[in-house]
Parts: structure tokens; C-alpha cells; sequence
């Protein structure tokens, strides 16, 4: 019970955090544990509280539990995320960091939009979701993406 309200919590005040442990809000912070881990990074721009796609996206794969395993053992997961709402709009620090890596990496403003990066920053792949697609099809991606 304790844990459902703990998740509960962190889903009422953080409307789209992975639950995977190895999710971070800095793009340097990635960098340096993909090194550390030989790990590639899959970045996911997002609108957590506006773009329907998104929102299936982190329901129907991110949040699962056969996909938080998977990401665990070779991912390192990095949210890039662009509410709307007022309620849920980042802090600025995190808004401008946000603006930065999306003309890098998400230029043409794409969401959701997933790319694979290697340890050193340099795209490797991007993802394709579709509303309909399984959890085993997006990991399919992945290993396909990464050779794994």
C-alpha cells in the first residue's frame, strides 16, 4: 500500500517521470553515466501534458514493466519534456536546457520523438511509435538500433 501512494505522489507532482532508476533531467549527467555504464541513451521529447501520443507512449511502453527491466540492464533514459499547462511548465534553468538539446537533436519539433545516442552524444537512430504498437515491438527497435 505504501508504495502505491508513493507512486501515486510521484505521479500527481511529476506528471511524466520514468520509473526506470536510470532516468536523469541532465543531458551531462547522461553523458557521463553512459560512459560509465558503456550504455547507449535513448532520449524522449515529449509534451507530458498535451500531445495524446505521449502520453500512450509513456502508458503503454515506458511505464510497463517488461520495458523498465529492459531499460535498466541497457539504457540510460533521458526525458526531454515540454509541457503546456501551467500547473506542470519547468523550471526555466530546465526549459532553456530542454530548448537547447531539442534544436540539437528534435529541430524539426517532433513529439513524441524518441532518438538513440551513444555515449558520446552522436545519434545512432530514431524510434518510430505508433498509437497501436506493443511493448515488444518498441524494444525490437532498440535491439535492432544498438545491436543487442
Amino acid at each position: 500500500m505504501t508504495k502505491r501512494i508513493m507512486i501515486f505522489f510521484l505521479a500527481a507532482f511529476f506528471p511524466f517521470t520514468f520509473i526506470a532508476q536510470t532516468s536523469f533531467y541532465s543531458f551531462e549527467e547522461c553523458l557521463t553515466k553512459a560512459k560509465d555504464e558503456q550504455k547507449q541513451i535513448l532520449m524522449i521529447f515529449t509534451g507530458s501534458d498535451w500531445c495524446k501520443p505521449c502520453i500512450q507512449l509513456k502508458e503503454s511502453i515506458i511505464e510497463t514493466e517488461k520495458f523498465e527491466s529492459f531499460a535498466n540492464k541497457n539504457l540510460i533514459l533521458f526525458l526531454v519534456d515540454f509541457p503546456y499547462k501551467r500547473k506542470n511548465q519547468l523550471p526555466e534553468i530546465e526549459r532553456a536546457h530542454n530548448e537547447r538539446i531539442a534544436l540539437e537533436y528534435n529541430g524539426e519539433g517532433s513529439f513524441p520523438k524518441a532518438v538513440i545516442l551513444d555515449e558520446q552524444g552522436k545519434k545512432i537512430a530514431e524510434l518510430f511509435y505508433a498509437k497501436q504498437m506493443k511493448v515488444g515491438e518498441f524494444i525490437d527497435q532498440i535491439k535492432n538500433s544498438i545491436n543487442l
